[in-house]
Parts: C-alpha cells; sequence; structure tokens
C-alpha cells in the first residue's frame, strides 16, 4: 500500500472518529429507510437497504445449509462504500466493482450489550453485502448480533462469493484497486463504517470495539492489528492465512491428490458427493469404535486403531470394475 493511500485512510479515520464517535448520548433511531437519509458519514457511502428482522425470523446465510433463526429483533443495514475499482471500465466484468460492500446487524436498543464484533470474511470473501435481497454475512456474525452485539462484516471489495477472478482486469493487467481493497481497505471501512453506524443508531459511541476472524478474516486481523490497532480495543483471531502463496498450494493440493487417485475433484460434484458420503460414513463407524467416553468425537485420531478397509469385501478401482479384497 503506497504512502497517499494509508495518509488517505488515516484522513478518513480521523474524520470519523471526530464526527460520530463521541461519548454524548443523542436520539436514537427507528430501524427504517429514515437511516438512508440520517447515515451520511462521506460522499462515497450510501445506503443500500435496511431491513426489519423479526425474531424467529430464518436468514440464509452463504456458508449454511441450514437457515439461522433469528433469537430476537435484529436491524440489518447494508451499505455500498465507493469509489469502487474504477480501471475496469466494462461493467458486466467479474473485476469490476462499485465498492465495498457493508452489512452492519444491529440488536435492538434493549438487547444491545453496548459493544461491536466485527467478523472477518474468509477465502476470497464476496457475497450479498450489496444486495437488498441477500445475506452476506456469514453465520458467527448473525450469532454474535443474536447474542448482543452491534456486528459488521464486509465483501472485501467485490461482489462474488469465493472468486478470485476480480483480481485481473479484462485487458489482463492486474487490478490493483480492487486488491488494495481487498488486502486492508475493506477492513478499515468496516471498522470506521460500523462505530459510525452504531453510534448514529444508539444515540452513543459503544464501550468496546472488537475484531473477530480466522483464515482469510485471520490475516485481515492481524493486517489490521498491525497498521491500524486504534480501531479495535481487542482481536480474537485463529488461523491466519497469512502466506497466501504458500497457503493457496497447500489447498490445492488435495484436489490435485483426489484427481491423480480417484479421478475426479471437488468439482465433479456427483461424484464428490458420492465420494463424501462414503468418508462420513467411514468416520462415523471410526467414532463408534474408537470413542471410549461418548464424547461422540475423537480426542486422539491418531490413537484410533479403526480401520475401514478391514470391514468391507470389495471397493470400486479407478476404472469402476469391483475388486475383491482380502480382510486384514
Amino acid at each position: 500500500m503506497s504512502i497517499m493511500n494509508g495518509r488517505r485512510i488515516r484522513a478518513v479515520l480521523l474524520l470519523a472518529t471526530c464526527c460520530y464517535l463521541t461519548p454524548a448520548v443523542a436520539d436514537t433511531l427507528p430501524c427504517d429507510d429514515g437511516i438512508k437519509t440520517a447515515f451520511r458519514p462521506d460522499a462515497d457511502t450510501k445506503v443500500v437497504a435496511v431491513r426489519l428482522v423479526k425474531k424467529d425470523e430464518e436468514l440464509k446465510a452463504p456458508d449454511a445449509q441450514q437457515p439461522v433463526t433469528a433469537a430476537a429483533d435484529l436491524c440489518l443495514v447494508k451499505l455500498l462504500v465507493g469509489p469502487g475499482a474504477t480501471a475496469e471500465k466494462d461493467k458486466n466484468a467479474r473485476s469490476y466493482s462499485e465498492g465495498i460492500g457493508i452489512e452492519v446487524w444491529l440488536p435492538t436498543q434493549a438487547n444491545w450489550n453496548e459493544r461491536i464484533r466485527n467478523y472477518g470474511g474468509g477465502g476470497w470473501v464476496g457475497g450479498g453485502h450489496r444486495h437488498a435481497d441477500k445475506v452476506g454475512s456469514k453465520v458467527p456474525a448473525i450469532v454474535n448480533a443474536n447474542i448482543g452485539y452491534a456486528s459488521g462484516t464486509t465483501d472485501a471489495g467485490q461482489p462474488w462469493y469465493q472468486d478470485g477472478s476480480f483480481t485481473f482486469l479484462s485487458d489482463g493487467k492486474v487490478n490493483t484497486e480492487s486488491l488494495r481493497d481487498f488486502s486492508v481497505r475493506a477492513m478499515v471501512e468496516q471498522a470506521v463504517k460500523t462505530k459510525a453506524l452504531v453510534s448514529l443508531y444508539y444515540g452513543k459511541a459503544p464501550k468496546y470495539t472488537y475484531y473477530d476472524g480466522h483464515s482469510q478474516g485471520g490475516r485481515q486481523g492481524m493486517k489490521i492489528a498491525q497498521e491500524y490497532p486504534e480501531l479495535y480495543d481487542g482481536y480474537m483471531i485463529a488461523q491466519p492465512a497469512l502466506n497466501i502463496a504458500k497457503f493457496g498450494t497447500a489447498g490445492l493440493y488435495p484436489q490435485i491428490v483426489m484427481k491423480t487417485e480417484l479421478g475426479f475433484t471437488a468439482a465433479n460434484k456427483p461424484e464428490a458427493a458420492a465420494f463424501a458420503t462414503r468418508v462420513a460414513a467411514a468416520s462415523k463407524r471410526a467414532v463408534a469404535v474408537c470413542d471410549k467416553t461418548g464424547l461422540g468425537f475423537l480426542l486422539d485420531p491418531f490413537n484410533c486403531d479403526y480401520n475401514p478397509r478391514a470391514r468391507c469385501r470389495h471397493i470400486v478401482c479407478r476404472r469402476g470394475r469391483r475388486r475383491r479384497i482380502r480382510q486384514e
């Protein structure tokens, strides 16, 4: 990141702190479209949608197979922070972006614990943050809001969920603007805009502000803690994906082994689903054999002597022929 970009980001931080993060108590806001008019922290930020989520409403998070239930009433505010990837001229290209999408989940005034617990992204991030009819946040952010935290998430500057194709422009050049947003600016905006909105919505600043993230979210948290430690009072970071070049190669290797040994990868949905079913069945049997304490999982898998091949009489070889194997 250039020195000039760093100065600009710090100027945004100073402005947001000056204008919003005051300890004085003001009037609270209702969860309605009035927030679109009331919340104008800068010229590049607009409120895309305001949605009142009622208790027991089911929410479809992108990382959950089953809906997440709202434990109490919540106010979901969706933001879009420009300017976006201005170097990309083709609006249909994957590298085009209008800016950074942010979702902020706000408990009711009665249920708010006066704290912010922002949640980081994962993988290539992306999602439905900027779309009024979608939920972009992952399950932990909704859970954080369910237990009383105001919780903000970001798509890291691009709408395509878990798709790294945004990294290059249509002409083949590196998309430096989107990579800037992905690497650091999105997390700064996430912190600044969440604090500003929370202060406005509840009529007072939060007592404490925390960051929560792992994997890519852990990398994001480490970056912010290193360069902008003033943004949060505390960090909970796990398994940060710090060396992306090596991390990405390591993540690809299992697919290479899968292709070599089985003849297909996770991209082959039917074959992969059938294989996952067999793996799940073997795991279930291993737990049944080795879980001596009845925990439902294995504390030490390497100490389990279960052998799935000993329970099979036939396996399917790579060419689809059945081959007898000797019980061990």
